[in-house]
């Protein structure tokens, strides 16, 4: 018996043969064929990157079943996955779902996920969210709060100082992507202020970052 396409992307033993019914299937996708997309999320990036484009695709009508598997399925890449569609169809039916993950998800790639999901939203309520989250306990989360706020054109903390602050200390586990961060954020005009920490501390490894962050933003227009 020929299995469908559906069954092929969800039980097919090879993944090629998993990966090619989710390319043909997601070309045309119907609010019926979500289930399956939804399901397959959990595949191999080779295959969920397709139930992506496909429930993208559908769009409005597959938002209730989107929510509906995050909240019941425990599976980060679901998860993360469900929370970069909801972004790409950017409809505010699910922008309160999505706030609530932002401020007060446990799983760092899923919040993540969701700060840069309502990024695409001009909602004030979004800019308040990542307002608050510049003193999230976690770097990470802080740093691409404070991107995307400087991407906003905030003008409220000083988003450059939030995160050098924190870069600097002592304890801190995360200034590779906090360089990023400061690199985003920052201007020719900060590197005075990176100058001033460099002459303020003995720590080689962090004057070696904050001389490659000076050279980056002397970069930038």
């Amino acid at each position: 018996m020929t299995l469908s396409l559906e069954d092929q992307m969800l039980y097919s033993e090879s993944l090629e043969v998993r990966r090619n019914a989710a390319i043909t299937l997601s070309k045309n996708p119907t609010v019926e064929m979500a289930p399956a997309f939804l399901q397959a999320l959990s595949d191999s990036e080779d295959v969920a990157i397709f139930a992506v484009y496909g429930l993208v695709k559908i769009g409005k009508p597959a938002i209730p079943l989107i929510l509906e598997t995050l909240q019941k399925s425990s599976h980060t890449m679901t998860r993360a996955s469900c929370v970069e569609i909801l972004g790409e169809i950017r409809d505010s039916d699910a922008l309160p779902v999505l706030l609530d993950i932002a401020e007060h998800e446990t799983n760092t790639w899923v919040q993540s996920a969701a700060i840069q999901a309502l990024a695409g939203f001009s909602d004030v309520r979004v800019t308040e969210l990542f307002e608050r989250l510049l003193d999230h306990p976690d770097s990470w989360i802080m740093t691409l709060s404070a991107v995307h706020l400087a991407r906003r054109q905030y003008r409220g903390r000083d988003l450059f100082d939030c995160v050098l602050k924190r870069f600097i200390r002592p304890e801190e586990t995360r200034r590779g992507v906090m360089a990023w961060g400061l690199i985003e954020i920052g201007t020719q005009k900060d590197i005075a202020r990176l100058r001033e920490v460099m002459q303020s501390t003995d720590d080689s490894h962090l004057q070696k970052m904050l001389t490659e962050i000076q050279k980056q933003l002397s970069w930038k227009k």
